[in-house]
């Protein structure tokens, strides 16, 4: 189950690497998307701008996968308000 953030990350990841949403599972990483670095640099500036936040340095992001991320995004949306 998704709650609303993670929903939006997951349309986001979707449209930007243009694959399908449900391949987007709390589990899966970039590589299981087929995104590359640049893809990811892309896809985390797309959520940047959604959520207006700001995420740390996560290098390539090839150690990263959705609920990480997710979690990164949540956290500084709560510092934000």
């Amino acid at each position: 189950m998704f709650d609303e953030t993670e929903e939006t990350l997951r349309e986001i990841i979707s449209k930007s690497l243009k694959i399908d949403k449900e391949l987007v599972q709390k589990s899966s990483s970039l590589e299981d998307w087929g995104g590359d670095s640049l893809d990811f640099i892309e896809t985390l500036f797309a959520i940047e701008t959604r959520f207006d936040i700001s995420l740390p340095d996560v290098g390539g992001g090839r150690d990263l996968n959705f609920e990480k991320l997710a979690d990164m995004v949540k956290e500084q949306v709560a510092k934000r308000t």
